[in-house]
């Protein structure tokens, strides 16, 4: 109007946003050195296996930081990782059992290893524990782990698993009673 250019609104928010994410998120080396024992862990709970757990953990680092630039909220990356993490896991563990459907038609038998990395398990009480908690429902698992042994919140757990808040807690409530339920049946005293 005054021949005066008014800058561009969406490439100024554009700018900020990008300028808060280099300033505000952690490097992937910071975020790998703060994370990845923790999610390689919480994995090995949730499929049973370590290998395929780091595996796991080494997709989910490489999608996240393919993707980085892209996310809404920079200070959720650490969620969105385990989110990103979960999720491999799950489509892992549906590949496998597609896998073993089509075997088990063809009439031919696999042996699926459903072992426990023993090594990791050092007493009788925490391998009763990790075999209950592998026992629980997918879902159940997934609260379970990333609550109590990852320790997000609630609010965290629910954006990881894409599910509402009342829904995680609903999870946890049934899988602390079933695992009260399998780890008091079993205590021998």
């Amino acid at each position: 109007m005054d021949g005066v250019a008014k800058p561009d609104v969406v490439a100024v928010a554009d700018a900020m946003v990008m300028r808060d994410l280099v300033v505000t998120s952690p490097s992937l080396p910071e975020l790998f050195a703060a994370h990845s024992r923790r999610l390689v862990g919480a994995l090995t709970v949730y499929t049973g296996d370590h290998g395929d757990a780091e595996d796991l953990v080494q997709e989910a680092f490489a999608r996240v930081h393919s993707s980085r630039l892209q996310l809404r909220d920079p200070d959720r990356i650490v969620s969105y990782l385990y989110s990103v993490a979960f999720n491999l896991a799950r489509t892992r563990w549906r590949r496998q059992r597609t896998f073993e459907r089509v075997v088990q038609r063809l009439g031919r038998s696999i042996e699926v290893d459903t072992d426990l990395d023993v090594a990791s398990v050092q007493n009788s009480t925490v391998a009763a524990t990790t075999a209950a908690v592998t026992a629980l429902p997918e879902r159940q698992r997934a609260c379970v782990v990333l609550h109590y042994y990852t320790d997000l919140s609630v609010a965290d757990t629910a954006l990881a698993l894409g599910i509402s808040t009342n829904s995680v807690k609903t999870h946890l409530q049934r899988a602390l009673i079933s695992l009260r339920t399998t780890l008091v049946n079993e205590d021998p005293s």
